[in-house]
């Protein structure tokens, strides 16, 4: 059996989807309001924190031969960076016994020097490294789908306000990855030795700017609009501010991750994983726009 974390979210749910169709699947989910978003797909549910080491090991049993962790907060505090990342990840290994695999979902970028979010998505990866549970890492760039937390926001701003804000220059690199070709990587590593202890960095097959991104929705979206260049610098100032206020996808791990760039620099995942992966703009229609859109 598989056990998920971060089993309701918006990785979890496509994850979920895609082993039930070849596994038995146990995924913890943060409430009894979310479990229905596992269940739905055929797999068993279990509500616990894995920030609480007694929830861990009673949603753990003999059963569990692998662990998917998709759990991952985008704002918060240091300690609470530290509590869900690292704490969470250490208790899910202490948990376990004779597990075949463990899989992590980190972040393209994590390094110590960087933000809570990557700095601790980084020390997570190391502290599965000190157990002796053989792993797969996956450090995706920016993955978007239907329920994505980036592309909608960017889309609800070139169609909602007045004028298009992008983020510094605009010449930063991303490498948006398909959620379900996410969730096929991940059904690909399981039980796969060719993916084992080794760490994977993973994109879409093609890279973009953000400003190509914003002029894609834009097009799509038959929007025409200025765009307003905003300084990061500016834009880190006001982060919480705009974020607050606009509800815009902006935070210190956006710009810290446009500042490194967000794209694949290290290939090796395309010759281990056999997976047709699906570009943004061949995707956005369907995903993004509704017949009365289009």
């Amino acid at each position: 059996m598989i056990f998920v974390t971060g089993a309701a979210g918006f990785i979890g749910q496509n994850v979920i989807e895609r082993l039930t169709e070849d596994h038995d699947v146990r995924g913890m989910v943060f409430s009894d309001e979310e479990k229905a978003a596992v269940e739905q797909h055929g797999a068993e549910a279990v509500v616990g924190d894995i920030t609480d080491p007694e929830d861990v090991e009673a949603a753990i049993d003999d059963d569990i031969d692998v662990i998917i962790n998709l759990v991952g907060i985008l704002n918060g505090t240091p300690d609470q960076f530290e509590a869900v990342h690292v704490g969470g990840t250490r208790n899910l290994l202490e948990a376990s016994e004779d597990l075949d695999q463990f899989i992590y979902i980190s972040a393209l970028g994590a390094t110590y020097e960087s933000t809570p979010y990557f700095r601790t998505k980084h020390e997570a990866e190391s502290v599965i490294k000190e157990y002796d549970i053989p792993y797969t890492i996956f450090r995706p760039s920016i993955v978007f789908g239907a329920d994505d937390g980036f592309i909608n926001l960017l889309i609800d701003q070139v169609t909602s306000y007045p004028v298009v804000p992008v983020l510094g220059s605009g010449d930063y690199r991303l490498q948006p990855i398909y959620v379900e070709d996410l969730a096929e990587l991940i059904a690909h590593a399981i039980g796969n030795d060719d993916c084992l202890d080794d760490t994977f960095q993973v994109g879409g097959p093609g890279i973009m700017t953000l400003d190509q991104i914003v002029d894609l929705i834009m097009d799509k979206t038959d929007t025409d609009k200025r765009k307003v260049h905003t300084p990061l610098s500016l834009a880190s100032l006001g982060a919480p501010i705009a974020r607050a206020v606009m509800d815009v996808p902006l935070s210190q791990n956006t710009i810290q991750m446009l500042k490194q760039e967000n794209y694949v620099k290290e290939h090796h995942y395309t010759d281990i994983f056999d997976v047709n992966l699906h570009s943004l703009e061949d995707m956005f229609t369907s995903i993004y726009l509704t017949d009365e859109d289009e």
